[in-house]
Order: C-alpha cells, then structure tokens, then sequence
C-alpha cells in the first residue's frame, strides 16, 4: 500500500492528524514538523522553496517519494508543491480545508497577517512578536477558525497550541506561499486529487474545478476549519474511499 505523508497546518502541529492516521493502521504514514525545516534567514518565496527541498530530501530518504500527500489549510500549499516535484512521484494529493486556489482577498489577507508578524522582527527580534502570536490566537484565530457548534474544549486544546507555535517559521511560510503561484501548480497536478470541505468551507470548489476538473470534493456535515477535529469520522471515511477507489495500491 502507499504511504501517507502529512502536512499539518499555519500555527499547528503534527497531533492534529492523530485520529485519522489510527483510522488508517494497515498504512506506512508520517506527519511532519515542517517548521523545523524552514531557513530562518531567507526571504518568505525562497524559504518556502528551500523547505519544499528539504521535505522532498526527506521523503527520498525515508522512502514515501510515492506517498499519498497530505495537507489541511496551510499544509495543502505544501503539499500541493511537493505533488508536482519533478522528482518525486506521489500517488495522490488530499487536501483539508485549503485555501486553494487563493482568491485575491484570500492572498492580500495572507499577505498582511505574515507581515504583521514578520516586520517586527526585522527591526526589532523577538520583541513582543511572541506575545502578539499569542494574542491573535486567542483573538483572530479564534473567531475566524471556529463555528458556534465546535466543542469548547477542542477549540480550547487548538487555541492555546498554535499560540506557542514558532512565529518566524509560520509567517515566513504563510507569506511564501501567498507569494507562489499555487494557480500554476494546481493546473500541473496530474495525479488523483480529492478535496475535503469543512461545513463552511475554505476551499473554492467552484475556483478549483476550473483548475483541476478531476477533483473530487467532499463536505463534512459539521465543524469548523479543523476538521480532523469535529468531524473525524467523516473525513476518515472521505479518504479511505478516495484510496481504495482511486490510488493505485
């Protein structure tokens, strides 16, 4: 069977993708820690650039250059990247709740958040950047990420994690992706694609069929962006399907 390669989320961590790969024991799978590979000292395009090169090094060593990749929201642009590496070869790309194809509010918004965090540590490192992480955690991401009916308790969990997230990492990233055009990327996919909605979806299922018309899509019944989270049993039913019925085993 193919590997199962997982990339997590802006300001989140590899455990968000805990329940959907014990919901898949017969596979070979990896979440991977992506901040730990971005160079701090590069440009957002390039740094972005330089860790898609790390992470395919790294899928070559450990054998996943195959795999099924995996990205929800911000982990999708870096999946979709790795997808159309010409030196890898994946059989497949899921992605959760991704904001692709960016729309232009999407991207300027994009844009302005990494810079909001970005910019101070240019002049200033580590003043009070960290502290501003965590109070948009708490305040932005909370009210923008969550619907009404999300469990307290989960939301909790996720807020409090992605307000200890590294900074410089995260922003660099979130402005590199906004800065390639993941439009381009998108139209070369060639391999099975299947996108997974949230009840109020990130993704433009509209936008990403006229890119890539082979998609297929599926909407969870409930939940907010972190799917993995409010509804796990779906989405695990979502991709073991797309893989039975659509990966070359």
């Amino acid at each position: 069977m193919r590997p199962i390669v997982f990339l997590h989320g802006f300001a989140c961590d590899t455990d968000h993708f805990d329940v959907l790969r014990g919901a898949l024991p017969e596979r070979r799978t990896v979440a991977l820690p992506w901040t730990e590979y971005v160079d701090d000292a590069l440009p957002p395009a390039d740094a972005v650039h330089g860790l898609i090169d790390r992470l395919a090094n790294h899928l070559h060593e450990q054998r996943f250059a195959d795999a099924v990749l995996v990205g929800h929201s911000l982990g999708g642009a870096l999946a979709l990247l790795l997808a159309t590496r010409w030196d890898l070869q994946p059989s497949g790309l899921i992605l959760i709740d991704s904001s692709l194809p960016l729309s232009t509010e999407r991207k300027k918004a994009y844009l302005a958040l990494g810079a909001y965090f970005l910019e101070p540590l240019e002049s200033a490192p580590e003043a009070g950047v960290h502290d501003a992480f965590a109070r948009w955690a708490t305040t932005s991401f909370r009210e923008k990420f969550f619907l009404p009916d999300d469990d307290p308790n989960i939301v909790e969990r996720i807020v409090q994690q992605a307000s200890h997230r590294p900074v410089l990492a995260n922003a660099k990233t979130l402005v590199g992706t906004a800065q390639i055009d993941t439009s381009a990327a998108l139209k070369q996919v060639n391999i099975p694609l299947l996108a997974v909605g949230s009840h109020r979806p990130f993704t433009s299922i509209k936008d990403l069929r006229a890119l890539c018309p082979a998609v297929e899509y599926r909407q969870v019944s409930k939940g907010g962006h972190f799917v993995m989270f409010f509804a796990p049993d779906e989405l695990s039913t979502f991709v073991r399907e797309f893989l039975t019925n659509s990966i070359v085993q």
